[in-house]
């Protein structure tokens, strides 16, 4: 299924080539106090700066093609650090108002060797302010997956309320939860969240401040 799916990404280039005035390319800008990812801190509870490029694509009225990359410096608790860079692509159809299928390709690289490199493909979809995903992944020749679910809602001034729980199996399962309230206020968006891991071996909890700022750099 992944060379499947990779070799059909492949032909994004391709696709977008096709209609650059339907493409819309954006970049982001952050800085966090703490880098957490999927409940697990990446940077050993300390800040980071990280940003990206989008690039997104109509292909007709309901589908539409994006490839990006992203990048954050990372650190472990034995002092290693460096940079991760993540590249993606995918495909999304809109099969109804505020109804979304998702399909797509990530791999996750780094500028140090301490840390390694893994590739996923993902399946998800979204209806109104759930979203459900299904990462399956590979990590050193070893085969993983992990679900994320997802409920956002409104709240009063502008203020939104993100309900997350997500399951890692490797063989051993690991479970994360997390509770984020946003809001954008100065054309940045501002984020606290608070989140909660728990494995076999280990629990760790977090809270943590982000903040980010997206540039639309034209079609």
């Amino acid at each position: 299924m992944h060379k499947v799916l990779i070799k059909s990404l492949l032909l994004l280039p391709a696709l977008l080539s096709y209609g650059l005035a339907q493409a819309e390319l954006t970049a982001n800008v952050g800085a966090t106090t703490n880098y957490v990812f999927r409940g697990v801190t990446q940077t050993d509870d300390g800040p980071a700066i990280q940003g990206g490029l989008d690039y997104v694509f109509d292909l007709n009225q309901n589908m539409g093609a994006y490839v990006g990359v992203w990048a954050s410096n990372v650190e472990d608790n034995a002092g290693n650090d460096g940079f991760e860079y993540d590249l993606y692509a995918g495909f999304q159809y809109e099969f109804a108002k505020d109804a979304k299928f998702d399909i797509g390709f990530i791999m996750y690289e780094y500028t140090d060797n301490n840390f390694a490199d893994a590739e996923e493909i993902y399946l998800g979809a979204s209806l109104k302010g759930f979203s459900a995903y299904y990462y399956d992944g590979e990590v050193s020749n070893n085969d993983y997956s992990y679900i994320d679910l997802r409920y956002t809602m409104p709240l009063p001034e502008d203020i939104f309320l993100t309900l997350h729980y997500g399951h890692f199996d490797n063989g051993n399962d690991a479970d994360d939860i997390g509770v984020r309230v946003s809001k954008a206020m100065w054309d940045i968006d501002w984020s606290l969240e608070f989140t909660s891991y728990d494995d076999d071996v280990n629990d760790e909890n977090e809270l943590f401040l982000t903040a980010t700022k997206t540039f639309n750099l034209g079609k």
